[in-house]
């Protein structure tokens, strides 16, 4: 378990990707809300403190690029994940370059996501001391 659990909000138009990654996420101690449409995604931002957001590439009424930006313009210094399975070295190369976080590929490989979740949520606290 986290020494510090964190809020995720996350972005995931794919019902199994979404529900696989909430049980990971609760499994190791972080609490998570999972929204199938940018839109959504951006009302639970408005009302929510997240400590770290993940997005899916593709949703139905956006892309994780466009609401990457949009979560930087509202919320700067909010860590951004990209996690999708698109395996597009164009698209890894834009998000990296907009300012995520990490981005990471499906199918999923936990280890390594769990390690760069915990990573980039020390990297967000340490900026905030």
């Amino acid at each position: 378990m986290p020494t510090n659990p964190a809020q995720v909000l996350y972005a995931e138009d794919d019902a199994f990707s979404a529900n696989l990654m909430e049980a990971l996420l609760r499994e190791e101690g972080h609490g998570v809300e999972v929204h199938s449409t940018g839109s959504a995604f951006l009302e639970a931002l408005e009302r929510s403190e997240p400590d770290l957001c993940l997005l899916d590439l593709n949703l139905p009424d956006t892309s994780g690029l466009d609401l990457l930006q949009t979560v930087q313009q509202k919320r700067p210094g909010l860590p951004v994940m990209l996690v999708t399975a698109s395996d597009s070295i164009d698209d890894a190369v834009r998000a990296m370059k907009l300012g995520a976080a990490d981005f990471v590929t499906k199918p999923i490989d936990v280890r390594r996501l769990v390690v760069s979740i915990n990573h980039v949520l020390d990297l967000s606290r340490q900026k905030r001391e």
